[in-house]
Order: C-alpha cells, then sequence, then structure tokens
C-alpha cells in the first residue's frame, strides 16, 4: 500500500469477483485505462468514480458507527422531548388565559414571566428563567421548537440528559441577563437563547475535535453551525423584534457549557459524566450568581407606581369621607385640617421624595416619571392649600380660592390617561 498511495480507493479487480476481464482487442485499451496526461500516471475518470464510491461508503459506515456509539451512551433521549412539553404547556395555559396566540401584548408577556429589565433587576431573576418558556405567538413558539427538536435531540445524545439540561438552562439564563443588559426598554421572551446555547455546545465539539467524532461527521457540523450562525446573524439585523442580545448572551453561555461536556464518544468518558455535570452545575451557578450581584439595577419605576396606587386608595376615600363629613357639619374646620395633614399630606409628601431620588430611569419610563411626579407635587400642593384654608379664621371664605389648585390635580392626571392610551394605541 505504500507503494501505491491509490490503492486504498480502487474498485477490487474483477479476478477477485470470480471472473476474468475479456481480453482487449486494440491498443487504444492502454488509453481507457491511462488518463490523457503525458506521463499517463494519473488515475482514470473509472478509478476516481471507483474511489468516489468507496469513499462515499467509508463515510457512511462512519456516520453509521457513530450513530450507533451514541445511542449506546445515551440510550433514552427524552429532554429535548420533555422541553418542547413544557413549553408547548405554557403556550396553551397562556392561551386558555385569553393571551392571543398571534401577537400577546408586552403587559401579557410580563404577567407570565417575561423579562423587563425594571423587574428583573429589582429582585425578581426569576424572570430570567421563566422568560426561555414564553413565547411572542405561535410563530416564535414553532420555530424554536422545530430547531430545538432538530438539533437537541443529536446533542442530547452526546452529553447526556443532565449535561444537556445544564447547558439549555445556563444558556438561557445567560441570553436572558444580555437582553435586558443590551435593551431595558423591551420585554424579552422565547427559547432562542437556549437554543443558540445547543448551537454553541456543538460550537464546542468542533472547537474540541473530540475524538471519536470522525470527520464525515465532524466537517458537517461546522458547515451547519456555521451556516445557521451566519443567516440568524443576518436575519437578526435586518428585521426588526429579534433579541439579538440574547441569542449571542446564549451562544456564548453555550459555548463555555459545551468546552466543559465535551468529551470522547467511549464509555471510560460517561463514566465521567456525573463529575463533569457537578463542575458545570456549580461553576455556571456560581458565575451567574456573581454577575446578578454585579448586575446594575434599573429604576424601580413599576415598583413605585404601585405603592402609590396601594396609599391613593387608601387615602383618597379618607380625604372624601372627611370632606363631607365637614360639608355636612359634623366635622369642624380643626378637626378636618388634622385629618387631611397626618393621612393624607405626610404620606403623600414621602411619595414626591421617592419619585424625586429614582436614578438609572429607563428612557421609555422618563415621561412617565415625570408626569407622575407632576401629579403628586399637584395634589400635595392643593392639600397643603386645603388645611391652611382649614385653619383660617374665615374658612369658609377662604376654601373657595383653592378651587383652581384642585383643577391643577385633574389636569395633571387626564395627562397621564392621555399617555397609557397613546401607548396602547401604539
Amino acid at each position: 500500500m505504500a507503494d501505491n498511495p491509490h490503492s486504498e480507493f480502487e474498485e477490487p479487480s474483477s479476478e477477485s469477483r470470480g471472473h476474468r476481464e475479456p481480453p482487449r482487442s486494440s491498443n487504444s485499451s492502454e488509453e481507457e485505462v491511462k488518463s490523457n496526461t503525458p506521463d499517463g500516471t494519473r488515475p482514470s475518470r473509472v478509478r476516481v468514480r471507483s474511489r468516489g464510491r468507496e469513499l462515499h461508503q467509508r463515510e457512511r459506515q462512519e456516520q453509521a458507527e457513530f450513530w450507533q456509539r451514541i445511542h449506546s451512551l445515551t440510550p433514552q433521549g427524552w429532554a429535548t422531548q420533555a422541553l418542547i412539553g413544557i413549553n408547548g404547556l405554557v403556550f396553551a395555559a397562556m392561551a386558555f388565559d385569553g393571551v392571543s396566540v398571534f401577537q400577546p401584548s408586552p403587559s401579557d408577556l410580563v404577567d407570565w414571566g417575561g423579562n423587563l429589565s425594571e423587574l428583573t433587576t429589582n429582585d425578581q431573576w426569576w424572570r430570567l428563567l421563566t422568560c426561555t418558556f414564553v413565547h411572542g405567538g405561535i410563530v416564535h413558539l414553532g420555530f424554536n421548537m422545530w430547531v430545538l427538536s432538530a438539533i437537541g435531540r443529536f446533542y442530547e445524545r452526546i452529553v447526556g440528559q443532565v449535561g444537556f439540561l445544564l447547558l439549555y438552562l445556563i444558556s438561557g439564563v445567560t441570553g436572558s441577563l444580555i437582553s435586558i443588559l443590551w435593551q431595558q426598554d423591551v420585554v424579552s421572551v422565547g427559547a432562542s437563547g437556549a437554543v443558540f446555547g445547543i448551537i454553541g455546545g456543538l460550537g464546542a465539539l468542533v472547537i474540541r475535535k473530540s475524538a471519536g467524532f470522525p470527520a464525515s461527521v465532524l466537517k458537517p457540523l461546522q458547515k451547519s453551525v456555521v451556516a445557521f450562525l451566519g443567516y440568524n446573524m443576518v436575519i437578526g439585523f435586518a428585521l426588526p423584534n429579534i433579541d439579538v442580545a440574547g441569542h449571542l448572551g446564549g451562544l456564548v453561555g453555550g459555548v463555555l457549557s459545551g468546552l466543559v461536556l465535551a468529551q470522547p464518544l467511549d464509555e471510560l468518558a460517561r463514566r465521567r459524566r456525573p463529575a463533569r455535570n457537578i463542575a458545570l452545575g456549580l461553576g455556571g451557578g456560581f458565575v451567574l450568581a456573581l454577575a446578578i450581584l454585579g448586575f446594575p439595577r434599573s429604576a424601580d419605576v413599576q415598583g413605585a407606581l404601585e405603592r402609590l396606587a396601594e396609599v391613593e386608595k387608601v387615602v383618597l376615600p379618607l380625604v372624601d369621607h372627611a370632606a363631607q363629613q365637614y360639608d355636612a357639619g359634623t366635622l369642624s374646620a380643626a378637626d378636618f385640617a388634622t385629618q387631611l395633614e397626618n393621612q393624607a399630606l405626610i404620606p403623600w409628601g414621602e411619595f414626591i421624595d421617592e419619585f424625586e431620588r429614582l436614578e438609572d430611569v429607563a428612557e421609555h419610563r422618563q415621561e412617565l416619571v415625570r408626569l407622575v411626579l407632576e401629579y403628586i407635587r399637584r395634589r400635595h400642593e392643593h392639600w397643603a392649600a386645603m388645611v391652611n384654608a382649614l385653619q383660617d379664621p374665615e374658612p369658609d371664605l377662604a376654601i373657595p380660592e383653592v378651587a383652581p389648585l384642585q383643577k391643577r390635580v385633574y389636569d395633571a392626571a387626564e395627562a397621564i390617561t392621555q399617555y397609557y392610551q397613546s401607548l396602547n394605541a401604539r
């Protein structure tokens, strides 16, 4: 074989198959087995085709043996189906709850665990994970589950169910973190970051060139990974509403996790899977915990609005009831002024301080914060003027002069209403 480097690709001779080649009748037969080059040393077309067929058969044999090997290492592949089932169940529950199956509203996505910087970074870190099981419509769900089914079962067989789930979850959370770091005013949802993590895990196999992967598997895998990433990057930057940051974050998390999991396809590596899974789980969890601890917090505008609404539900009825008692003559001006100061002015003034102290307010929330702060100030101003009027020697004459301030309160409240209406109209 050393004397003839082409011999291993040559088609077996006809004598070896039990019959003889018919004799050639002319000297032209020499040209049929030689190339048209002057020295006649290159193989003929027949031999090239023969070697191509042998190479193809050998690659098919390698691939068959490869698939047998990964099936023997991971006989049961249930993790991918389980993830697809969970995503489907969540989507069905959302639809049953009345959420649109084609274009859910941002508020619906948030209610079901969507990832929004303002909420997530203010002690709702669980959204980093829950958002990976929420999808923005049936098309979004269908595409992600199709890709997950196509590549997930393959990768699961290679690294095992536990390693596959760890990589999936770590990649999904990493993608969620990068998403809210990149864009604070968008609700991010979907399994795309985790799916890109699986692509990253496959890329790690290419990087490590793990033993047991024949070239007939590794080279097409490399081309598929590059093609998938290239296509999705182009689409991501060309189309709106594509969370490119989340995709890239998931990809990075998948590559790093995949480098931990990538091992030769043999029995020894299979027995070492638990140790590698523990290392990945502890290491990945530690890194994500550090990232969360050091992650920049967004101003908790929603929390401040909810606290304001709760206080308003209590304070406004108390003020109205006291005003009715004063009009009916059952409450003196002095007592009305005392109740108004203690039950309204003091707690209301605390909200002026809270909203003024809000820092790092997301750009899309700045206008709302300005309008709410204006409303709080105008109502506080009105109540303070009412207290002064009630403490006047002739309160009945002083109170009507406060009426213009009350109109400012109504105008400020109306501005907030119009702001929310404009949001719903977009």
